[in-house]
C-alpha cells in the first residue's frame, strides 16, 4: 500500500534510507530534515511495516527531484520503487511541475520508468543546494536523469 508519510513513519524512513547511506549509495537524512519535509515523503507499507520510500524535493516552480528513493531488501524486484517513483509523477502533475529529475547509481531502473539521461550541470538547484556540501562531490558516481512531465 502506497500513502504519504506521516510524523510517526520517521523513525522508520530514517533507519530505511541509513540502511543504504551506511552503504555510501545515497545521503542520510536526519530527522529534523524529515519533519521539515514530512509532507513530500510517499511511502510503501506491508503488513504496518514501512518497506519503501521516496522523497519529492520541490526546487522552484517546474522542477522538483526525485531524492531518498529506498526500498527494504527484502522486497526489493516486486515492483514497490516503480510504483513510488509512479506515485512522485501523479503527484508531480497534479501540483503543475514540468520536470522531475533523478541523481541515482542505478541508471537502468529510471530509464525503464521513462527518464532521459541527461547532465548534472543542468539541474544547478541541486548543485547549489546539496551538491557542495556532499562528501562525494569530487568523485561523484551519480548519473543525472530527467522526466518530462505531460498533461496526461
Amino acid at each position: 500500500m502506497l500513502r504519504p508519510a506521516i510524523i510517526s513513519d520517521a523513525d522508520s524512513i530514517v533507519s530505511l534510507i541509513e540502511t543504504f547511506a551506511e552503504k555510501n549509495l545515497m545521503l542520510p537524512i536526519t530527522h529534523d530534515f524529515l519533519f521539515e519535509h514530512i509532507s513530500n515523503y510517499q511511502i510503501a507499507e506491508k503488513d504496518g511495516k514501512i518497506i519503501g520510500c521516496v522523497f519529492l524535493r520541490v526546487y522552484n516552480g517546474t522542477l522538483a527531484e526525485v531524492r531518498s528513493l529506498a526500498v527494504d531488501p527484502q522486497y526489493q524486484g516486486q515492483g514497490i520503487g516503480k510504483a513510488l517513483v509512479e506515485q512522485l509523477k501523479k503527484v508531480a502533475r497534479e501540483i503543475g511541475l514540468k520536470k522531475l529529475f533523478a541523481l541515482t547509481v542505478t541508471p537502468l531502473f529510471f530509464k525503464h520508468l521513462g527518464f532521459v539521461e541527461t547532465d548534472k550541470e543542468s539541474f544547478p538547484e541541486k548543485i547549489w543546494l546539496d551538491c557542495d556540501k556532499c562528501q562525494k562531490r569530487d568523485k561523484c558516481d551519480e548519473i543525472a536523469f530527467v522526466y518530462e512531465i505531460g498533461s496526461s
